[in-house]
């Protein structure tokens, strides 16, 4: 081995030119494999904010979407206790007509019992009719017999006022 200064030199510049190139590569290889996830996490990055703003605008609409609902449903509720304000007053109103409907009911039980009452007062007319018509005095019937026997009776009978049937 030859250990001159110029060989020692070119021993020495080879050394470290081979250090520095080995260096160089492991750092560049490096500097590539910093680049590739940089750019990696520059993607995930860039995705992560448009899943962000994705997002955001999701809520926003969901936000105004639960908005609209809540008007709904306010509406809904404002509705539903007009309809519960209706049926009172409609069950009310049924609860007075079933009352006038009860007293008319009662009412029509009396004119029945009234019109009964009739029916038997005009029976017991037309039975007293058909028996007046019976003792009309047709000149042969039993009123004149009995008519008959009373003129004889007031005739025998000084004084008497009449039982007589006219």
């Amino acid at each position: 081995v030859d250990l001159s200064d110029d060989n020692l030199g070119n021993l020495v510049d080879h050394a470290v030119k081979s250090m520095v190139t080995s260096k160089v590569r492991d750092l560049s290889a490096k500097l590539k494999l910093c680049r590739t996830k940089l750019g990696r996490e520059i993607a995930l990055n860039k995705d992560l904010k448009s899943t962000i703003s994705t997002l955001q605008q999701e809520v926003g609409d969901l936000r105004r979407e639960a908005e609209l609902h809540s008007r709904k449903e306010e509406a809904l509720k404002a509705e539903i206790n007009q309809l519960m304000d209706e049926n009172g007053m409609a069950l009310q109103n049924l609860c007075s007509e079933e009352a006038a409907v009860q007293n008319l009911r009662e009412d029509v039980k009396e004119l029945e019992k009234k019109l009964y009452a009739k029916d038997e007062e005009i029976a017991v007319l037309a039975k007293a009719k058909t028996r007046e018509e019976e003792l009309v005095d047709d000149g042969h019937g039993p009123a004149t017999e009995l008519r008959d026997m009373l003129e004889v009776i007031d005739k025998s009978v000084p004084d008497s006022s009449t039982t007589s049937l006219d």
